[in-house]
């Protein structure tokens, strides 16, 4: 997948102070926690406030072998649909290549009154990058919905895990599917009460820099990089800022 056109955003930043005992990073295990030698453990976070009722927003995001959403393409589904321990196959293009991601369902729960949640982790790490040092060693992604109103959705896209070189983006492509998602729902007519702007929250190791987390391009804005100390930091995006990953 590519990451096109990023419309504004905002973006919130912290250093992660770790505690000194950490379980190992796991779909079931506290956050933060440790990540394998010469892996970092970050996180991120996307929020969008949705004017649309749960139920449709579920008929749109809740079924883990369609991901037209993205748009992306899932490649052999193995098992029940909906059902923990499932698995896809997707190919990831980021900045550090292209990749297979064998995903496998961990949790998949639905609510009455439209919400619900799925998670899964990457069956097939560790994963070295193609063309420079680093690898994925633990990836875990979840989503889920909460009912504002009857026609109000928020919707929260969390990664947590375990590699090299940053965040890779992840952010930045959380942003850009959630717009199209609510751009989806309003061609469907969906969209009946008051939708907000995508924003991220990203936990950064402590030390490490916001720009150097997330790998801004120098076309971004207002860069203020997050230093040491754990201080929350807003950025602001400009419109119409070009996010490529190849």
């Amino acid at each position: 997948m590519l990451f096109h056109t990023l419309t504004a955003a905002t973006l919130v930043a912290t250093a992660i102070a770790a505690p000194r005992t950490l379980s190992s990073c796991s779909e079931t295990s506290d956050q933060p926690c440790r990540c394998p030698e010469g892996t970092d453990y970050m996180t991120a976070t996307t929020y969008l406030t949705v004017g649309a009722n749960a139920f449709d927003v579920r008929e749109l995001l809740g079924d883990f072998y369609n991901l037209d959403w993205v748009p992306q393409k899932v490649v052999d589904p193995t098992g029940p649909d909906n059902k923990v321990g499932s698995t896809r196959l997707t190919v990831i293009a980021i900045d550090v290549g292209m990749y297979e991601w064998l995903e496998e369902l961990t949790r998949y729960e639905l609510g009455p009154d439209g919400s619900f949640l799925w998670a899964f982790k990457v069956a097939n790490v560790p994963l070295k990058f193609h063309e420079v040092p680093g690898r994925f060693a633990g990836e875990f992604i979840s989503m889920k919905t909460d009912v504002i109103s009857s026609n109000q959705t928020q919707i929260s896209w969390n990664l947590y895990g375990c590699h090299s070189g940053g965040m890779h983006r992840y952010s930045e492509f959380q942003r850009m599917v959630l717009t199209r998602v609510n751009g989806l729902l309003e061609e469907a007519g969906k969209i009946t009460g008051d939708s907000e702007t995508a924003w991220s929250e990203i936990g950064v190791p402590r030390g490490m820099t916001l720009a150097s987390a997330v790998d801004f391009p120098t076309n971004a804005g207002s860069q203020r990089p997050l230093t040491d100390g754990g201080v929350s930091r807003k950025q602001h995006l400009g419109n119409g800022n070009a996010w490529t990953a190849l």
